[in-house]
């Protein structure tokens, strides 16, 4: 009803149903008109003359922002006044604070930082003004960049033939980039020119659109007289950007022959075993070359190439036929010596010949022994070894480890050994079977394996520990409002070391209470903090599931230089408020599983965080957190809790020619229990817990008390089924 006056009136509202009795009902209503609030006060001053220079950077131009404040009204210069910049790109605002100089001006320059792309709304405000958004942005600028999957690859080409290396090359968020291509400049080569024999063919230039990725290959050819080895520069350029480069790539070649490479695995085979008895040694020849192998045969010969020992024998065919490039095949070798066989060592060899393959052949040791004794001797190293050391000499291995080995059948049968200077730790004379072994040294992770001992040889273990570089601890606290409570991570990490040490800050992200459609914004930092860059780098960043929405921006780097950054704005949406029980977003987790990277330290305390809510068990928190603060969080979280984390995956190469993975991740929670009536109950602490992936199993104190790193050996004989057919009741996986 329109235009009705304000004052009272009764509402009569009449009914008849379809037997013609009527009803009827009245209701006294007051009419009063809403009037609506008075538009804010106008701010006391404002920004006039603004300059964006320049409107379109490639991400190594600084962008110049310079303008004038004023009163408001009355247009007067106004000194030392505050300001607030608001940077909005892709629906995200970042703030600046800035004040003008003594003539009532100011200058910023924005430097772009790696991940920093898009188009860039700026507006320059008084720092109280509420009403910004709705009016027009002063300027903006734009940030286009192409990133490149590599700046370092590795290429094995074949001699006269062309070889390609194709790299992924990615348009940011902005206006794309048109007539893309590579070039080898003359003057850019480590010798001033293209390597002697070597063909580049960086095919035709492309169009890249904002936001997409688009493959790019460079072909590499050789001709006979071009050297085995070498490198070229490249550079990436567009049209937008002239002669500026937009990237750069080492292109490290080595050049083949087209032939078979015939490889075996191990190089040299090792057989134990006692009269009477019968033992087996395996090996695998795998084709490396670069064309098929044809006609490959194998046969079991003495050392001098005459006919083996009756009871040593070729147990798989000797006619292999061909093998493919990149495909393998198994040889197995059996002995069963009798009691006429002497004990010692007796000398054989597999000798593999080809059509279109010299071959080779690989020694054959069976050792024969009555008594049937044996050993293991294992080699030590980490991420020191083959660096120098205060003295100027190569560290050889890992000293002071030690490796605890324990008897399959006879559980009772454990040794210990500790690592010398070389990092040697050998057991002998131990009786021959399938063993367990763990190894552990101060500040490193722990290792472990099987291995099998054989009569009168001794088997041989290279065995990396990771150095914990970075210690996790986390804990729960109490906030000022009522049932609610924050998981608090605090990491302690080394920066002078020779490995990458990474870290996704801030390490935990507590959720405040969001209405439906309410926003919670924010940056994510990655940090390298080590001496060595962080090359593979993938990210494990949640997806939307029923409750939040998960929006993270800018360009997401794939290595991350020692001693570097970048930051990653994220907004996180409410499309649900959480109800009871525990809901756990793991598709990040899965990912990170799925790069080889979930055994890390920073990624298993994600999952003691999940044990805690899921079950109250505290026994991975830090010391010094309150028992009492402890179960009432427990009970909060058993009431209303949700958890997820965004995590990163990284690989780096160590000096002593290991590959390792590393990982960190950022742990994003809320725990609540105000949405129970009750106080709720906390599940017992100490309750063995089996997580989502069946990664972890025990009765507490597996996490350690202090961290991960600590807490009581881990058992070198497991104590429980590592496949839990049935997980805690409260979990309930919200995505992924």
């Amino acid at each position: 009803m329109a235009n009705v006056v304000d004052g009272a009136y009764t509402l009569r509202a009449v009914a008849t149903n379809t037997a013609g009795k009527t009803a009827q009902a009245t209701r006294a209503v007051t009419v009063q008109k809403v009037i609506p609030p008075p538009p804010p006060p106008p701010p006391p001053y404002v920004v006039r003359n603004v300059s964006i220079t320049p409107a379109v950077s490639f991400g190594t131009t600084p962008i110049q922002i310079a303008g004038e404040v004023v009163t408001n009204p009355g247009g007067e210069l106004v000194p030392t006044a505050a300001l607030r910049m608001i940077l909005r790109v892709q629906g995200f605002e970042r703030r600046l604070s800035l004040v003008s100089d003594a003539a009532g001006r100011f200058t910023y320059n924005f430097i772009p930082q790696a991940n920093d792309a898009g188009t860039y709304e700026v507006r320059l405000v008084h720092p109280e003004d509420a009403a910004h958004a709705s009016r027009p942005a002063h300027g903006n600028f734009t940030i286009n960049r192409l990133g490149v999957n590599y700046a370092q690859y590795k290429l094995n080409a074949i001699r006269g033939f062309a070889s390609s290396a194709v790299l992924q090359v990615t348009a940011s968020a902005g206006t794309g980039a048109t007539g893309v291509r590579w070039q080898a400049v003359p003057a850019d080569q480590p010798s001033g020119s293209l390597p002697p024999g070597i063909t580049l063919d960086a095919g035709t230039p492309i169009d890249i659109a904002a936001g997409t990725t688009v493959p790019t290959s460079i072909k590499l050819s050789g001709s006979a007289s071009a050297g085995a080895t070498g490198t070229v520069i490249l550079k990436l350029f567009a049209n937008e950007s002239g002669a500026t480069p937009r990237a750069e790539l080492r292109l490290d070649y080595q050049l083949h022959e087209a032939r078979p490479g015939i490889t075996p695995e191990p190089t040299a085979l090792e057989i134990g075993v006692q009269q009477t008895k019968t033992a087996s040694g395996k090996l695998t020849l795998t084709n490396k070359g670069y064309s098929p192998a044809q006609g490959v045969r194998v046969q079991l010969l003495t050392r001098e190439g005459g006919a083996p020992p009756a009871w040593a024998s070729l147990a798989s065919g000797a006619d292999i036929g061909a093998i493919d490039i990149g495909q393998s095949t198994a040889i197995q070798v059996n002995a069963r010596p009798g009691t006429d066989v002497a004990d010692g060592y007796h000398q054989l060899q597999l000798k593999i010949t080809a059509d279109n393959d010299a071959g080779g052949s690989v020694p054959v040791t069976i050792a024969v022994a009555r008594d049937g004794q044996g050993g293991v001797r294992f080699k030590l190293v980490d991420i020191y070894t083959n660096t120098l050391d205060a003295q100027g000499k190569p560290i050889e291995g890992l000293q002071n480890a030690r490796i605890t080995l324990q008897n399959e059948a006879l559980t009772g049968d454990i040794r210990s050994a500790s690592s010398n200077a070389s990092g040697i730790a050998e057991f002998t004379a131990i009786p021959p079977g399938n063993y367990r072994w763990r190894a552990s040294a101060p500040n490193h992770q722990d290792a472990s394996g099987r291995i099998t001992v054989s009569a009168g040889l001794t088997a041989s273990e290279r065995v990396f520990l990771d150095y914990q570089v970075v210690s996790i601890e986390f804990s729960v606290t109490e906030t000022t409002i009522k049932d609610v409570y924050n998981i608090t991570l605090e990491a302690t990490y080394q920066t002078q070391v020779p490995a990458p040490v990474v870290l996704l800050e801030p390490m935990s992200i507590n959720l405040p209470a969001l209405q439906q459609g309410e926003e919670f914004t924010g940056e994510l930092t990655l940090s390298n903090y080590g001496l060595v860059r962080a090359d593979e780098v993938k990210f494990a960043l949640p997806q939307s599931d029923e409750n939040f929405k998960y929006e993270f921006f800018g360009n997401l780097p794939t290595q991350l230089a020692a001693k570097s950054r970048v930051s990653i704005p994220y907004r996180i949406t409410s499309l649900n408020a959480l109800k009871k029980g525990l809901k756990v977003n793991t598709q990040p987790v899965n990912v990170l599983e799925q790069l080889g990277a979930g055994y890390q330290p920073s990624a298993q305390i994600q999952g003691a965080i999940r044990q805690f809510l899921s079950s109250g068990d505290g026994s991975a928190m830090a010391q010094g957190t309150p028992v009492a603060t402890m179960k009432e969080a427990a009970k909060a979280a058993s009431c209303s809790s949700y958890q997820t984390q965004a995590c990163v995956a990284y690989e780096y190469d160590c000096a002593a020619g290991d590959v390792r993975k590393g990982s960190t991740c950022s742990s994003i929670s809320r725990v609540t229990g105000s949405a129970c009536s009750g106080s709720g109950s906390a599940g017992a602490v100490g309750t063995s817990y089996c997580g989502t992936h069946n990664n972890w199993c025990g009765n507490g104190g597996g996490w350690g008390g202090a961290g991960w790193g600590g807490g009581a050996p881990m058992p070198l004989v497991p104590t429980c089924v590592p496949s839990c057919p049935d997980c805690s009741a409260g979990i309930g996986p919200a995505g992924g």
